[in-house]
């Protein structure tokens, strides 16, 4: 052909052949065109050109080497056979008019030349037609008019068909869908595929394998698209591809969902406005750029790792969704953290590492986070809160964080688990933030849970309690800065604890087992806040710092505590202002061990263990006005259940609070000091002195002891205190030795102990002594059999007010007053002072030893009332012609008993008395000369000394007070003695007076005392009444001789209304004695003649002193000290007619004379007074006080025998009777004594003379 254009117009089918370039204008339906000229320009005018071979060479159109092919039509081209281009040569194929489409029912093919079709419409691959360039590129482009007549275009590749660009690269735009079946190219480069669509990229079918197919290394894909990648209609249909790159973009909606077969970079997803990601890989997905969805969801799912690979771009962020789910194989943000802001995700790997971090602006949730042997790492930065529902690895590590501006920003665990050897699992808030645990498991691993805010528990299981945080073998450390457990406790279980908060409560409960051992707490501390720690399990607990302020610090275990410091801290346990302290270890055999201190400033300090509290040197307890309790052996097991053990330095400071120790067994104490009280009780043991470092072992005002085994028994114990009370139950002795630098020291009243007592089985002591004064106002009673010894040291003086007694065996009493006055005072009590045995009262004061008039001090075989011994009215009248001289005396006074008087005649004869009573005596001695040889006219000198009962001994500083020495002269008559007596005794045969039968009035009170068949010798009553403890009196009938005729026990009763007992016995002489309960002594109270009724005291008319002859009294002074019989009631009678008052307990007005009347009735009650008497008051009318019915109450025996035994010793005894009791002395007597008439009522009489 020539140069120029041709032009062809067929009805059909036009055949072209041509060798050289030619520009062809065709009007046909069929074209079959070839050419091998560089150029093949074909334009068609038809509105539909078939292009279909012809001449049966197989193609329909083809370009010689290099030549250029292109074909334009106005319609619809459809290629029925092969089209090719050889060489270099280009293919272009266009359809201009809008709906013209292009439809391949057959192959294209090019060498390295690129082939573009564009089309106003539609571009379909039919059957498996297919496209192939060796190396050129393929662009299809489909609606290249832009839609114009309405028309959208679209390339649909049915299944089987593909696209094979070799190592070209291959671009497909449409307006409408593009379905895939498979594009193929080896291109490297970032531009190996676009498909560009203005709807849908869809997967048309899988025959051919993997869609989408660019693996060369450096090769990327390259999708946009606007209503989806991966789906038709509701089917979803993955894009399966296998590529190197990728990037997508979709714009409006739809998902996006790719598999890649093998390894994929993936730059940028984007779904703009919304719609799901979906990102499969058989290999490794790197994300190099930004994954995308505005409001939906993220799936990345690898068969490998997941990679984070863009940290070098300006947005570091990978992934931007709604939710996110990331599943591998090998690990997910392998290398380095995924970054994603996500409101809800998960990620689950096979093994390696999960490396996570979000920063969603809004509240977050990761629903899983797992792998099989790896780290789990998640921070969050969005200042919002983060859940997490389940994290996992079976061997590796954990990290969570969450950063937040309010502590509203809450981190919640709801199950997190770390396995491995020793898995270590780090929790924490940053900024602000609370954390709240569900489950936390690290089993031999470490916890780290530290928070910008609060940590407690995500649920309020406190009814059944599961464990928060399990480290078993492990650690836990809790950080917080506002609490930790402040609504719940947190349940942990843990073998090394740290926990710390600045602020706020903390409130844990630890569980303990064989997997955990022994639990140390290297710290338990917050700034400002209650400490509630507990512990089950039973394993042992160490504690090395426990510490708050101005809050309460509690302490409770199953197991045994140990309170130690490896460092400087000298007070392991600590709060301040009105903190308490509260430590108790409950489980069997559980003690507490306290090496170093516990301290709070104001609050209390309890201790409590099942088993010992043991307090190291440095195991001090202090607390500035705060009571310390310790209770070891909290489960009262006695002996062997636990003691308290201080060590020699140890120092409890209760301030100005009180100090209370109780034990089951010792109390070992090192030092106890408090301004108050404090309390020692050891029920199955004893309170003993661990050294003396630091001085005193006890500084107190007051002190209670209450012990079994004594109290500082073999090493006494050092105080300081003002009052002391004590009592000791089983063995051992009580010792204590105070200074208080001269102060006072009192036995007193102590917590309900009253004195000290030891009541030992065996013989223990008491031994107290003061740094002076020493003063006992409550009873001070040995029963054991061991000694008493009370002494002040120093310039003070030692007062008794209250009894000190000794009995049980043989113990000796020993008051010692050291350079003050001994000073022993009424009791009040029948009994006041006493040993038993032949255990000796001794006492030493050196500037004095004072015994109150109304005390009795007794022993075994007597009694003394006073010091030196009442040795008084000694007389020595002038020696008979006869050479017999004789001494008279009084002695004792009225309670004393046994007596020693010892006569040296001067002649070498000394003679010693014993009596039993207080009395007169009288002594003869004959001398057969004068002693004086030279002088037989010589007055001879006589000493008569006294000697109270042998059993006490006092001194003071003049020396011993146990004698009274008084001499005299016998007067020798005329010139001297005779030497020859006569004996002028007339001899008379001994009279013997039979006992008679004595027959009384029936309604006497008294019969059964004069039947012989019901009397019994004193001695086997009072053996009977010590067997039985009761308190016993006796009626002694006595013989004119003094004989011993009979011994009746009386009623307790009788001693209240003598007057009427007087008046049922015969005349004759009676002794009424008094035998008390625990003493084995017999005491006389009255000695009387009954003559008609009426009773004359005896001992009080043999002890009175001679007295003058009146004038006609002929009868010499001999006759002074015989008892007057003839009328034994006119001196008495005398006596009470000139009384101002007489008391009587419960008598009668017919018991006294005619003109005595009564004045009034009282009732005294305890230490009540007599109403005082003016002495203006006339006579009065009797008249009862009315009485409470209180008053009416039965009265005890010992309130019975206090009334009646003062009653008949005092009021019908000697004082009153001797002589005429004025007012005053009626007061005086009755202040003194008021205290013993316990509860009775009492008529007063006046005399009306």
């Amino acid at each position: 052909a020539g140069g120029g254009d041709i032009d062809i117009n067929a009805v059909d089918t036009i055949l072209f052949q041509s060798e050289s370039s030619e520009a062809l204008i065709i009007t046909a339906q069929k074209f079959d065109g070839t050419t091998t000229g560089s150029e093949f320009n074909i334009s068609n005018d038809s509105p539909a050109l078939e292009l279909i071979d012809v001449n049966a060479d197989s193609l329909a159109l083809l370009g010689g080497t290099d030549t250029n092919v292109s074909l334009t039509s106005a319609g619809s081209i459809t290629i029925s056979n092969l089209v090719q281009t050889q060489g270099t040569g280009t293919l272009f194929l266009e359809t201009t008019n809008t709906d013209a489409d292009l439809i391949l029912d057959a192959n294209i093919q090019s060498d390295t030349g690129s082939v573009n079709v564009e089309t106003a419409n539609d571009i379909r691959f039919n059957g498996t037609t297919n496209l192939t360039s060796t190396s050129g590129s393929i662009v299809l482009t489909a609606d290249a008019d832009a839609g114009a007549g309405g028309f959208f275009g679209a390339i649909t590749m049915n299944d089987g068909t593909f696209i094979d660009a070799g190592d070209g690269t291959v671009s497909l735009d449409a307006t409408g869908d593009i379905e895939l079946s498979q594009i193929t190219t080896f291109n490297a480069t970032d531009f190996a595929i676009r498909i560009e669509t203005d709807s849908s990229l869809i997967d048309s079918g899988d025959s051919t394998g993997e869609d989408l197919i660019a693996n060369e290394s450096g090769a990327r894909v390259t999708i946009i698209a606007t209503l989806g990648v991966g789906k038709v209609a509701d089917s979803n249909q993955h894009i399966e591809i296998n590529v190197d790159q990728i990037n997508i973009v979709n714009a409006t909606g739809g998902e996006i969902q790719i598999i890649e077969t093998d390894a994929l970079i993936v730059h940028d997803i984007l779904q703009t406005t919304a719609g799901d990601i979906r990102i499969l890989s058989g290999g490794d997905i790197t994300l190099a750029g930004f994954i995308e969805t505005v409001s939906n969801d993220v799936l990345i799912d690898s068969q490998a790792a997941i990679i984070d690979q863009n940290d070098g771009l300006p947005d570091p962020l990978n992934i931007h969704a709604t939710s996110l789910d990331l599943n591998a194989v090998t690990g997910i943000g392998t290398g380095n953290r995924l970054e994603f802001s996500v409101e809800t995700f998960s990620a689950d790997t096979t093994t390696g590492d999960v490396l996570l971090h979000n920063t969603a602006d809004t509240s977050a949730t990761a629903t899983s986070l797992s792998t099989a042997a790896g780290n789990i790492e998640l921070e969050q930065i969005g200042n919002e809160s983060l859940t997490v529902y389940f994290a996992s690895t079976l061997d590796g590590n954990m990290i969570i964080s969450n950063t937040g501006d309010t502590q509203t920003d809450l981190l919640t665990l709801t199950s997190l688990t770390a396995g491995g050897l020793s898995p270590e699992i780090t929790i924490s808030t940053i900024n602000s933030g609370n954390i709240l645990l569900g489950s936390v498991t690290g089993l031999e691993g470490v916890i780290n849970i530290t928070s910008a805010g609060e940590i407690n528990d995500a649920v309020d299981d406190q009814g059944t309690p599961l464990i928060d945080i399990a480290a078993a073998g492990g650690s836990i450390t809790l950080q917080a800065e506002n609490g930790i457990g402040n609504s719940d406790p947190i349940e942990i279980s843990g073998r090394t604890l740290s926990v710390d908060t600045t602020t706020g409560n903390i409130d844990l409960n630890n569980t303990s087992s064989s997997e955990t051992g022994d639990v140390s707490l290297t710290r338990l501390t917050t700034g400002n806040g209650t400490i509630d720690f507990q512990q089950s399990g039973g394993r042992h607990t160490s504690f090395q710092e426990v510490s708050t302020t101005d809050s309460a610090i509690t302490i409770i275990t199953d197991g045994s505590i140990l309170f130690e410091n490896p460092g400087v801290l000298t007070n392991v346990v600590s709060t301040n202002g009105s903190g308490t302290i509260d430590i108790t270890a409950t489980g069997i055999n559980s003690s507490i061990q306290v090496n170093d201190g516990l301290r709070t400033t104001g609050g209390t300090i309890d201790l409590t263990a099942q088993k010992s509290l043991n307090f190291g040197i440095a195991g001090d307890i202090s607390s500035a006005n705060g009571q310390i309790t310790l209770l070891a052996d909290s489960a009262s097991l006695g002996a062997g259940g636990g003691g308290i053990s201080m060590s020699n330095g140890t120092v409890f400071d209760a301030g100005t609070g009180l100090l209370d120790l109780q034990a089951g067994d010792n109390i070992a104490v090192g030092q106890l000091i408090t301004t108050t009280f404090t309390r020692l009780t050891s029920t199955d043991g004893g309170v003993t002195d661990s050294g003396d470092t630091g001085g005193r072992d006890i500084i107190a005002n007051q002190l209670a002891i209450r012990t079994a085994t004594g109290a500082g028994s073999t090493n006494s114990l050092e105080t300081a205190v003002s009052l002391l009370a004590a009592v000791n139950t089983d063995a051992g002795s009580i010792q204590i030795n105070n200074d208080l630098g001269g102060a006072l020291l009192t036995i007193g009243t102590v917590d309900g102990v009253a004195g000290i007592t030891n009541s030992a089985d065996t013989p223990g002591h008491i031994i107290i002594s003061n740094a002076s004064p020493l003063t006992v106002d409550s009873p001070v009673i040995n029963s054991s059999g061991g000694n008493i010894d009370l002494e002040s040291t120093g310039p003070g003086n030692l007062t008794l007010n209250a009894s000190v007694r000794a009995f049980g065996g043989n113990g000796n009493i020993n008051v010692e007053a050291g350079n003050g006055i001994l000073d022993i005072n009424d009791t009040g009590t029948s009994s006041d002072y006493s040993v038993a045995g032949t255990g000796i009262f001794s006492g030493h004061g050196t500037s004095g030893v004072s015994i109150d008039s109304s005390t009795t001090l007794n022993s075994q075989t007597g009694a003394i009332a006073g010091l030196p011994p009442d040795l008084r009215n000694i007389l020595t009248p002038q020696i008979l012609p006869t050479g017999v001289g004789t001494v008279t005396g009084d002695f004792g006074r009225f309670s004393e008993q046994n007596f020693f008087i010892t006569i040296d005649w001067g002649d070498g004869t000394v003679e010693t008395f014993n009596f039993d009573n207080p009395g007169s005596f009288e002594f003869q001695h004959t001398y057969a000369g004068n002693p004086n040889a030279q002088n037989p006219a010589a007055d001879i000198p006589i000493l008569v000394t006294m000697q109270g009962d042998q059993q006490f001994t006092f001194s003071d500083g003049n020396g011993s007070l146990d004698f009274t020495v008084e001499s005299g002269l016998l007067q020798t008559p005329g010139e001297g003695l005779a030497t020859v007596a006569i004996d002028t005794t007339p001899q008379v045969p001994l009279l013997i007076f039979p006992q008679q039968e004595m027959i009384l009035d029936s309604t006497s009170n008294f019969q059964s005392i004069f039947t012989n068949k019901d009397t019994q010798l004193i001695d086997s009553a009072i053996n009977e009444a010590n067997n039985n403890a009761e308190r016993l009196v006796f009626l002694r009938i006595l013989a004119p001789n003094g004989d011993i005729i009979e011994d009746v026990p009386l009623q307790e009763s009788d001693l209240d209304n003598l007057p009427k007992l007087f008046k049922t016995l015969p005349d004759g002489r009676y002794q009424i004695y008094l035998k008390e309960a625990g003493e084995e002594r017999v005491r006389l109270l009255m000695d009387v003649d009954i003559r008609n009724g009426k009773a004359s005291d005896v001992t009080e008319e043999q002890s009175a002193p001679p007295t003058e002859p009146g004038p006609g009294n002929g009868a010499d002074q001999q006759n002074t000290s015989h008892l007057n019989t003839d009328d034994p009631l006119s001196e008495s009678l005398r006596q009470i007619q000139e009384m101002v008052t007489v008391i009587l307990a419960d008598a009668g007005i017919t018991d006294l004379l005619d003109n005595w009347f009564p004045s009034e009735s009282t009732y005294l009650e305890g230490a009540a007074e007599f109403p005082r008497l003016e002495p203006s008051d006339s006579l009065r009318e009797f008249h009862n006080l009315n009485q409470r019915a209180d008053q009416q109450q039965a009265f005890s025996d010992e309130q019975a025998w206090s009334s009646a035994a003062l009653l008949s010793g005092y009021y019908h005894g000697k004082t009153l009777l001797k002589k005429p009791a004025t007012t005053e002395q009626r007061e005086t007597a009755l202040e003194k004594y008021g205290n013993r008439l316990l509860n009775r009522r009492y008529n007063i009489y006046r005399n009306n003379p």
